[in-house]
């Protein structure tokens, strides 16, 4: 299988940030924060969907995404 090139087409996607929450440095500084957060859960169940859930997040954004910092 041809690894796809690295070049980029398309028009940028426009994400707005949400109201009322922080930002990080970057993304893996963001992760670790959500991780750190997940940990601290009372409840060992929400850890792990909350886990999921953040993975998923990650690798969108790596797949299918490419990410140049502003």
């Amino acid at each position: 299988m041809e690894k796809e090139s690295n070049n980029v087409i398309g028009t940028p996607i426009d994400m707005k940030e949400t109201a009322m929450f922080a930002d990080r440095e970057d993304i893996m500084e963001a992760f670790n924060y959500a991780k750190d957060i997940m940990e601290r859960s009372t409840s060992p169940e929400m850890a792990i969907y909350g886990t999921t859930a953040i993975q998923v997040i990650w690798n969108t954004l790596a797949n299918k995404y490419h990410l140049i910092k502003k």
